[in-house]
């Protein structure tokens, strides 16, 4: 493997590399001119925001082939704690950012509340928190819908993670504090924004200790409750696990953070596109209504094959931004060589837009899902493939249609048709208007 060359590339500027293209405007035009230039590999370098900010040599990964390979064929030879290290101050080992045993031992501990049977459980807090929120909505009016959809889905989260219905200061010193928290992830270390987050998440543990306590009183008088913490709880007082109330507390933020983040996001263009388009509004509510034909949905209620491809096609055109993973031993991919102690990158907001792969990418076409053998497979990867798939999806998707219906079932939703939505664009306002 020695003898095969490095992958091709322009690894720009010394130290900083091509860190520049790491913006939602700049980065897609990046990648299309070295993928028609390169192929679906090439050598770049940039700086990551790392404790201390250093620059990594990167094999960047594009398309259904490149997935395959870091997902399915070696996902082991990739380490997502390295990948993700400028991640660590904030999560150090969570459940999303750690390796192989330490991953599968948190997904074991956690497995049964993201079991359907105990997902079922939760629809009722969903449903009520969304319904607390649009109350606020009163019977008209045009709003952004990002705070409104957070506090429903990180309060659904929540109740997933630790069962503890907060006192209202509580409860609204918890949301600050994690807004906070997220809004420093991605900086550079000697950025204000970066430095509040540490601040907000040491807060964060705090409350976050309370809790431990006291689902270990409750595990210890043989009381145990279905949520994230007791799970791990329980896993490390059967021996199951070994894991310190730091890990815990590691593994509750990397699951909010993981689970509220991309479901908002995904709601709210969702939403967006559906009051862009009356006529598909129409039929998805027809669809959505259906979910709500009980107080309490299950699971089985919350089955068709139209909201699914609509929101699979706001996932295609919405994803993640970028994966990283560290490579454990030199590795080839597409006849080149991969270093040991490189990156490896994957955009799936760049692959998602290949036009051999998806005709044409920024057109909102939600009936390229609706006939599944249309997508190649790994083509799609909102979820992740193979081991390392997320834990949580299923309660992401449960989640996303029940707010969905909640919404069309009380408010028919307007958008301006000529309003730009490009991939660099943030999601515009919506109007309302009740259906009472």
């Amino acid at each position: 493997m020695s003898k095969l060359p490095l992958p091709p590339g322009t690894p720009g500027l010394p130290v900083i590399g091509e860190s520049a293209k790491l913006t939602s405007a700049r980065f897609l035009p990046w990648v299309q001119q070295h993928y028609a230039r390169f192929g679906p590999v090439w050598h770049t370098r940039m700086l990551l925001p790392t404790r201390v900010p250093q620059s990594f040599e990167i094999a960047m990964l594009v398309g259904p082939a490149a997935h395959r390979w870091a997902m399915v064929e070696h996902w082991r030879d990739l380490s997502w704690h390295t990948g993700y290290e400028f991640l660590n101050p904030f999560f150090e080992s969570g459940i999303l950012n750690s390796d192989e045993e330490e991953h599968a031992a948190a997904v074991k501990a956690v497995a049964p509340v993201f079991n359907s049977n105990y997902t079922e459980v939760y629809l009722r807090t969903v449903l009520s928190l969304c319904e607390q929120q649009l109350a606020l909505w009163g019977t008209q009016g045009t709003r952004l819908l990002r705070d409104d959809l957070r506090l429903i889905t990180l309060g659904s989260i929540e109740r997933i993670l630790f069962e503890t219905d907060m006192e209202e200061n509580q409860q609204r010193q918890f949301n600050t504090l994690w807004m906070t928290f997220i809004a420093g992830l991605a900086q550079m270390p000697w950025q204000r924004t970066y430095r509040q987050a540490l601040r907000a998440k040491r807060a964060i543990d705090q409350i976050l200790a309370a809790l431990i306590v006291h689902e270990q009183t409750l595990l210890s008088q043989g009381q145990p409750r279905t949520n994230v913490i007791a799970s791990l709880l329980r896993a490390r007082e059967y021996g199951a696990y070994r894991l310190t109330d730091a890990g815990v507390m590691s593994h509750i933020r990397m699951l909010a953070f993981a689970g509220h983040e991309t479901t908002s996001s995904t709601l709210e263009w969702l939403i967006v596109y559906l009051a862009r388009d009356p006529a598909l509004q129409s039929q998805v509510r027809v669809a959505t209504n259906a979910f709500l034909r009980y107080a309490t949905p299950r699971h089985q209620d919350l089955a068709s094959s139209l909201v699914d491809a609509v929101i699979m096609e706001v996932m295609r055109l919405h994803p993640m931004f970028l994966m990283l993973r560290g490579v454990t031993k030199d590795l080839e991919f597409n006849g080149y060589r991969i270093p040991q102690g490189w990156m490896v990158m994957l955009s799936p907001f760049a692959a998602h837009r290949l036009p051999e792969v998806f005709p044409e990418p920024e057109h909102f076409d939600h009936t390229r899902f609706l006939a599944p053998q249309q997508v190649p497979p790994y083509a799609m990867i909102a979820f992740g493939e193979g081991k390392r798939s997320c834990p949580g999806s299923h309660l992401a998707w449960t989640m996303i249609k029940l707010v969905l219906a909640k919404i069309l079932q009380f408010y028919d939703l307007t958008l301006d048709p000529a309003t730009s939505l490009t991939y660099s664009s943030d999601p515009p306002p919506v109007a309302y208007q009740s259906r009472a």
